[in-house]
């Protein structure tokens, strides 16, 4: 699937020019994770389900009106964490857009009283570990990828950490979700 010049015009208005791109090297990147088998087929030099543009949003909004488009226009949206998946995720299937929620990496309320926290789906698993280490706090979920995946990832692949067995799986410590 190619996309037309105007929806990546469109695309482009959203989140602005710099914040989006169809550069090869990027669409090969992004339209995989770490999946043994496209690991093998990368290194045969196959990788036949490219994205047709990459994009960058930096808050809700932007995210709530990329997905309208892409509903609007029948274009597949396929979200992009840290790429850490080992399941072929990340993989679009035909085509579209893949939005990478990593600029969305933010910590932005801790209620210290009630042990709660709200934060962003891109912000990385150490990233966070360390913000809240610095005001005494964990959320006790430490998955082997927790150096390079997101807590938005951490929910897609219903994650377990190396402490599961006493704080529960990822959707064990969540309240809510915005989506």
């Amino acid at each position: 699937m190619q996309l037309p010049d105007r929806l990546q015009e469109r695309v482009a208005r959203i989140v602005g020019a710099d914040a989006c791109t169809d550069d090869p090297v990027t669409l090969q990147q992004y339209s995989r994770d770490l999946w043994p088998l496209l690991t093998l087929r990368l290194r045969e030099g196959v990788l036949d389900r490219l994205a047709d543009l990459v994009v960058w949003p930096e808050n809700e909004d932007q995210v709530l009106a990329l997905v309208q488009l892409a509903q609007a226009e029948e274009v597949p949206l396929v979200p992009y964490g840290g790429g850490a998946g080992v399941c072929g995720g990340a993989t679009p299937t035909r085509g579209g857009i893949v939005l990478d929620l990593k600029r969305l990496n933010r910590l932005l309320e801790l209620d210290e009283e009630g042990c709660t926290m709200e934060v962003e789906p891109g912000i990385v698993g150490e990233t966070l570990e360390r913000q809240l280490a610095a005001r005494g706090f964990s959320t006790g979920h430490f998955p082997s990828s927790i150096l390079c995946s997101t807590v938005g990832g951490f929910l897609a692949a219903r994650s377990a950490g190396q402490c599961s067995t006493r704080y529960g799986k990822i959707e064990d410590m969540v309240l809510g979700l915005r989506v």
